[in-house]
């Protein structure tokens, strides 16, 4: 009479194999958790550090002239941020002349055209695009994030001259 008390080698072998494939499935799942909260802390850090860049750009020249502002600027970021660095650029938009003209035949008379030049001419002086990126060191190489909004000078005067 043999008294089976205990596991076969097979049953231990095929259990170990069973929590390998299980152990080895949370690995990676754990694994895949780790990059996406690093890649979620990093994105919201650059949101961060774009929204701050886009504030300071808006309270350094607030109130000032178009033709007062530097167009480019860069910088670092002080610690703990300072792998991360910013440009700015200000750019000037060109508005294409607007023919006022309401004729069938597509002629304008002369004080049509003169409307349109002084309206282009004055939403050429009122409105710049700012773009402000933000870049920094990976392993991949250099990742940059930018965002742009336009600025709005209200007080641009309209000049109409005839």
């Amino acid at each position: 009479m043999l008294n089976k008390k205990g596991f076969t080698l097979i049953e231990v072998v095929i259990a170990m194999g069973i929590m390998a494939v299980a152990l080895a499935g949370i690995l990676v799942t754990q694994s895949n958790v780790i990059r996406i909260a690093t890649k979620s802390k990093e994105n919201t850090t650059v949101a961060m550090l774009l929204q701050r860049a886009m504030v300071e750009a808006e309270q350094e020249f607030q109130g000032q002239p178009f033709n007062e502002i530097k167009e480019e600027a860069s910088g670092t970021f002080d610690p703990p941020f300072d792998t991360f660095r910013w440009s700015r650029e200000i750019k000037e938009i060109k508005f294409p002349d607007l023919n006022l003209s309401g004729s069938q035949e597509g002629k304008s008379n002369d004080i049509e055209k003169k409307i349109g030049t002084i309206v282009t001419k004055y939403m050429n002086d009122s409105l710049r695009e700012v773009v402000v990126t933000i870049s920094w060191e990976k392993a991949k190489g250099t990742q940059k994030v930018s965002a742009s909004t336009y600025w709005i000078n209200l007080n641009n005067e309209f000049q109409p001259s005839f």
